[in-house]
C-alpha cells in the first residue's frame, strides 16, 4: 500500500469517527464550537498487514489531555464503547514493522484520568532504588542498541543518586502518561530533558541544573527563514512538551499563529513528519533537532532564532520528597563546581557555557 492511498484512508476514517462521536453526543458539525477544541492527531500504526488497523486516539478540549484509547476499526465505527489504552508496544522491533503516519481530529469526548521511593535492602551491600521515568530523548536520554542506557540526564542522575546513596534504575515511559505513573508511583521521579518554566506549581522539583533552547528545524530548501514565516503552516511538536505549549496553546503571544500544530508521541515520528512532508517545520529542544540536523548531513538546517529558553529540572510528585529534592540540587550544584557536570555535558557535543547555570544561557 502507497504512502498517498494510506493517507486517503486515514482521512476518510477519521471523518467516519468524529461523526460516530458526535452522533453518540448528540453534536452536529454546526454544533460544535471550534474555539474550543483543539486540533489533535489521530495515529494510526499500520502493521505488517494494512488491514490490521490499531488507532491511538488522544482526546483534548481546551487544551487538556483527556485520555488515550486503543480501538480497532470495527470498534470504532460501529461506535462501541472504547477501551482503555492496553498493552502499548514500545519495543524497537515492533516498531520497525509498523509505519506511523497522522491525521487531523476534532474530538469532544470526556475521559477522567504519593510516589513512594523503595527502600528496602535485600542486603547490606545494596542501595535503596529509585525509579527515574525518561522518553528516548538524545542525548539526554536513550538506549544503545546493546540494551544500555545512556545520555547526558542518565550519566548525572547515576552519579546524583549515587552520592546520596540510592542506585537510580531507569524506566521507559510513554511521555504522556507521565502525569500519571508518577501520581501512581511506578515511577519516582521524571528526569529526561524536562522543562520547568510554566511548570512551577505542578511538581516537586530539584534543579534547574541545565538550559535548554526551544529551536525549529525545517528542510534544507524551505523558503522558512524566520520564526515569522511560520505563520500559516504546519508544524509539528511532541505531545506534552514544552514545544507543544508554546505552538499549540500560545504559551508566548509574539509568535505567529501556525495552520496546524500536530502533536507526535515520540521524536522519531516527529522527524518523519518533517521527512514525509506532513509538516512545513517542528520544534524541540535544541540538542535533540542537532543530532536530526547531523544525521540528515545536509537535508535540514535549524532557523537562527529561538521562541523559548528552558530551564530543566527533576519533577518529583507535589506534596512529596521535598528533602530528597533539595538535597539532589545541592549535589547537582557540587557536580557542576567539581567540572563532573561540564565533563559529561560535553562527551555528548553540548557547549557547556552555553548550557549550564552560571554560564551565558543563564
Amino acid at each position: 500500500m502507497k504512502v498517498y492511498e494510506m493517507y486517503n484512508m486515514y482521512q476518510k476514517f477519521c471523518w467516519q469517527i468524529y461523526r460516530k462521536i458526535s452522533q453518540k453526543s448528540e453534536m452536529t458539525m454546526e454544533k460544535v464550537p471550534v474555539k474550543v477544541f483543539y486540533v489533535e492527531l489521530f495515529l494510526y500504526r499500520f502493521d505488517v498487514y494494512p488491514n490490521r488497523i490499531s488507532p491511538l486516539l488522544q482526546l483534548r478540549k481546551d487544551g487538556h489531555l483527556y485520555g488515550n484509547r486503543h480501538a480497532d476499526y470495527e470498534t470504532v465505527i460501529n461506535g462501541k464503547e472504547l477501551d482503555m489504552r492496553k498493552n502499548r508496544k514500545n519495543d524497537s522491533h515492533t516498531r520497525r514493522k509498523r509505519i506511523c503516519i497522522a491525521a487531523l481530529l476534532l474530538a469532544g469526548s470526556l475521559i477522567p484520568g504519593g510516589c513512594g521511593i523503595k527502600k528496602e535492602k535485600t542486603s547490606d551491600s545494596e542501595l535503596p532504588e529509585i525509579v527515574i521515568g525518561i522518553d528516548y530523548f538524545e542525548p539526554y536520554s536513550y538506549r544503545t542498541s546493546d540494551g544500555e542506557y545512556k545520555g547526558i540526564d542518565v550519566e548525572l542522575a547515576e552519579e546524583a543518586f549515587q552520592r546520596l546513596g540510592y542506585q537510580p534504575e531507569f524506566e521507559k515511559i510513554v511521555w504522556e502518561d507521565k502525569e500519571k505513573l508518577l501520581s501512581d508511583g511506578t515511577i519516582d521521579c521524571l528526569w529526561s530533558c524536562h522543562s520547568m518554566n510554566e511548570r512551577e506549581d505542578k511538581y516537586q522539583w530539584a534543579g534547574p541544573y541545565m538550559y535548554s533552547r526551544q529551536m525549529v528545524v525545517v528542510r534544507a530548501e524551505s523558503e522558512i527563514r524566520t520564526l515569522q514565516d511560520l505563520k500559516g503552516k504546519r508544524i509539528a511538536v511532541q505531545a506534552t512538551t514544552k514545544a507543544e505549549d508554546l505552538f499549540l496553546h500560545n504559551i508566548k503571544s509574539d509568535l505567529p499563529h501556525a495552520e496546524q500544530v500536530n502533536c507526535f508521541s515520540s521524536p522519531n515520528e516527529l522527524y518523519a513528519a518533517l521527512r514525509k512532508n506532513y509538516a512545513d517545520a517542528i520544534a524541540g529542544h535544541e540538542a535533540m533537532l542537532g543530532s536530526l540536523i547531523q544525521d540528515g548531513k545536509g537535508a535540514y538546517r535549524m532557523l537562527e532564532e529561538s521562541p523559548y529558553k528552558s530551564e530543566l529540572g527533576i519533577a518529583f510528585k507535589k506534596g512529596t520528597h521535598e528533602e530528597l529534592a533539595e538535597e539532589l540540587t545541592e549535589t547537582l550544584t557540587e557536580m557542576q563546581s567539581e567540572g563532573i557536570t561540564e565533563k559529561i555535558v560535553t562527551k555528548y557535543g553540548l557547549d557547556a557555557d552555553e548550557t549550564l547555570p552560571g554560564g551565558e544561557s543563564k
